[in-house]
């Protein structure tokens, strides 16, 4: 269950892990007996991106012993990390990088790396096109080109709706 959870929160939209995996009935008992894959799908899920990343840099050890994960642990959180920023800038036009570093990764560093790689995420996230705008250090601010005010709308709707959605 852990492993096709990580893959799906990596590679699949939201609709498509709501029909592939929280819709599948056969998938659904097997998620009920691992507590932290469905810990981690309901983050994902309800946009609790600091839950999120705290699992899984908590499970890293875990998957770098596994048979068949260790060898993509690495990639495969890296893949996480950027899709919950991709999806966290979505709504907004600027937003400060302490800001979104304290709502992304909480207000205890639950990894001490976790501050250098943020900002070399965020760059390589902008070099990609994955998030369209401009990086600001020296002002604390990432500007998003791509500002979408639909989604901005969206994305309160579906927060209050998270809150009341659980699995």
């Amino acid at each position: 269950a852990l492993h096709a959870v990580l893959c799906a929160i990596a590679t699949l939209n939201r609709e498509e892990i709501l029909e592939w995996i929280l819709q599948n009935r056969s998938f659904l008992p097997i998620l009920d007996q691992n507590p932290i894959s469905k810990e981690l799908l309901n983050s994902f899920f309800n946009r609790k991106f600091p839950d999120l990343l705290r699992s899984l840099w908590a499970l890293q050890h875990d998957l770098s012993m596994d048979l068949c994960m260790h060898s993509h642990t690495e990639g495969l959180t890296r893949l996480i990390r950027h899709r919950c920023y991709v999806a966290y800038v979505r709504p907004f036009r600027r937003i400060r990088l302490s800001r979104m570093k304290f709502e992304l990764l909480g207000s205890d560093s639950f990894d001490a790396s976790s501050d250098d790689s943020f900002e070399r995420d965020l760059e390589w996230l902008l070099r990609q096109g994955c998030i369209q705008g401009q990086l600001h250090l020296e002002e604390d601010l990432l500007e998003v080109n791509s500002y979408d005010g639909h989604a901005l709308m969206i994305a309160s709707v579906l927060d209050e709706a998270s809150s009341s959605w659980a699995f």
